[in-house]
This record gives C-alpha cells, structure tokens and sequence, in this order.
C-alpha cells in the first residue's frame, strides 16, 4: 500500500483514542495520535465561558512533565486570555464550516507580561490554535513547539490542517462526555444581555438587526430566529447580512470576535481601566 495513501493518524493509536474518550487520559491520547504525525510537545484546551472568560480545560506535555498544565494555570489566574491574540484573528479568518487555524509566534506577542510568564518562562517559541464553536461553547485547542524542538515546518503546519476537523470533533465528543464543569453551569447571557451587548458594537444598527445578531449569538439558525421573531428567513439572512456589512464583517466568528473584545475587561493599567 502506498505510505502517502495513509491517513494521518495511524489505526492503533486511532483506536486508543477513540477508546478513551470521555476519560480522564482522552488529552493524553490525543497528544500522543498528533505525535505520530507532528513532532508536538504540548497541548492546551482553552473554553470560554458564558463571561467570555478563558478556561484551561485539559492541558498536556509530552513524557513527564507537567509544563502545559502549569501554564494553563498560570494562564487563567493571570487573566491573560485578556491579551490572547485568538479572539481578534478570528476577524482576519471567517469560516464558518471549518475550524479557524491561527500560527502563533512567540515574538509576536504584543504583551510583555503574558509573552514572559507564559512563552519565555517555558521556552515557547509557538503554538498553531484550532478555534470552532462547539459542545454549547467556544474553545480553542492549542499545540505547541519548544526551543529545543525548534519551529513548525511548512509540513507539520499541513498536516495540522488535515487532522483539525477530526480532532475538534473528538474534542466536542470527549467534553459531551465528561461532568460539566462548575463554572459552565453559570446562567448563560439572555437574549437580552446578548442585544445589548451588539447594540453597543453600532448604534446605527436597527433593532431587527440587533435582535437577529443576538439570537444568532446562541446558536439559532436563520429559520429559527425568524419563528422567534415572526419573519421570514429570506428577511432574517437579508438583516443579518446588512447587520455584517454595518460592522464591516462577513460571519458570525467575527460577530463573536467584535463581542469578546467588547466584554472582555480591559488590561490593568488601561487608558479604560483608569477612567
């Protein structure tokens, strides 16, 4: 059999990751099958939640070390999923049917601190993002390369690319398996927290146009939100187009991007923060 013919993930290892979903060594497994493929020395899972704040979900380093969960934690108690360039590439990448995959190099960490105590501490030079809507929230599952492994090649950054869609879905799969965690059991925003949340984006957008960005926020389809709101789906798809021509978008990625950077609290020390 032809080698290139092979799919990227061999089949024993592919059994023993399917085999260990919704267990406890799933992010293990799945770091192990990438490394058949891609040299990968450390995974994450970032979720946010209904706040739209950062959440180090499963974290993995290869052999013993527990570096990727230390700097999960270190991670989310220092906030800096405040300067996580991922919300803001979402804007620069609309696709709705696939997941968004983002290159991340160290030096080009605007952040000082969160480039120091998270890439510099542990010897970081990059990470490629896989970031999707799925299992109720946004996540975005991260591998990464240390110095001593040196950079990804044009090769791994392929295959990465062929392995992203079976792996977020996996990813969605495990998590529907595992207990919900305290903090996702929050009350998620209302429709009405949501509209005004988008009202703020452009307050030339009309009411229709908000309440359509809003639903579209949780989920709803157009046929959906046009039997919420008693139009057709031809008005709603009509409003959510002119709604993203307003704030010069074009999908409900840069929708959510637009949304967390206006949500999220601004570093300490901001101009905003001061005010």
């Amino acid at each position: 059999m032809d080698d290139r013919a092979m799919p990227p993930w061999g089949p024993s290892n592919f059994t023993d990751l399917i085999r260990s979903l919704g267990e406890p060594e799933f992010p293990r497994r799945l770091l192990e099958a990438l490394n058949e493929s891609v040299c990968i020395g450390h995974i994450a899972i970032i979720a946010f939640d209904s706040k739209l704040k950062g959440h180090s979900v499963a974290a993995e380093s290869t052999g013993r070390r527990t570096l990727a969960q230390t700097a999960g934690q270190i991670y989310e108690a220092a906030r800096f999923y405040r300067h996580d360039p991922s919300a803001a590439l979402i804007a620069t990448h609309p696709d709705q049917r696939r997941p968004l995959l983002f290159r991340l190099r160290a030096q080009d960490i605007t952040d000082t601190e969160y480039r120091a105590q998270i890439y510099e501490k542990f010897q970081l030079i990059e990470r490629v993002s896989m970031v999707e809507y799925f299992a109720g929230r946004w996540n975005a599952i991260s591998v990464f390369r240390d110095a001593e492994a040196g950079p990804f090649t044009e090769e791994d950054l392929a295959r990465i690319k062929e392995v992203a869609e079976p792996m977020v879905a996996l990813v969605a799969k495990h998590f529907a398996l595992v207990p919900v965690p305290e903090w996702q059991r929050e009350v998620h925003p209302s429709v009405e927290q949501l509209e005004a949340i988008v009202r703020g984006l452009d307050p030339a957008l009309t009411p229709r146009q908000v309440q359509v960005c809003a639903r579209a926020l949780t989920g709803m389809t157009n046929t959906a939100i046009g039997l919420d709101l008693g139009v057709q789906v031809p008005t709603v798809a009509t409003l959510r187009a002119r709604a993203y021509a307003a704030l010069n978008i074009s999908s409900l990625n840069e929708l959510f991007a637009l949304c967390l950077a206006r949500t999220l609290p601004p570093p300490e020390g901001s101009p905003a923060e001061r005010r």
